[in-house]
């Protein structure tokens, strides 16, 4: 299972899941300099103000941006958030296709 995060703080409130999942599959792999098809970006951010996003020494949190370089992920992340909110809900995706599947067939069919 999963333990409930220590806060809803965008540091911590991911940890459970990230400890679990990687007690399954391993290290995660937050964000290595990795080539592309335009070579090895080795880009730094000029300044704070360029944010993580352009520091690729900076490790992000898990996304799946490079999966187009790598092989689909192994797993789907659904998240969802409240217009106006600054936090984020994760669900299971196998279980919540069940529950279409159960509840909501013609819908599951469509998807």
């Amino acid at each position: 299972g999963v333990e409930p995060p220590e806060g809803l703080e965008n540091e911590v409130v991911g940890a459970p899941l990230e400890r679990l999942v990687g007690s399954v599959i391993g290290r995660l792999n937050q964000h290595p300099v990795r080539s592309t098809r335009y070579g090895v970006m080795r880009t730094r951010g000029a300044s704070q103000k360029a944010g993580a996003d352009y520091d690729h020494t900076n490790p992000l949190s898990m996304h799946t941006d490079h999966s187009v370089y790598n092989g689909t992920p192994g797993y789907i992340q659904f998240m969802y958030q409240a217009q106006g909110s600054v936090r984020s809900k994760v669900c299971d995706g196998i279980a919540l296709t069940e529950y279409f599947r159960v509840h909501h067939p013609e819908e599951f069919r469509l998807l």
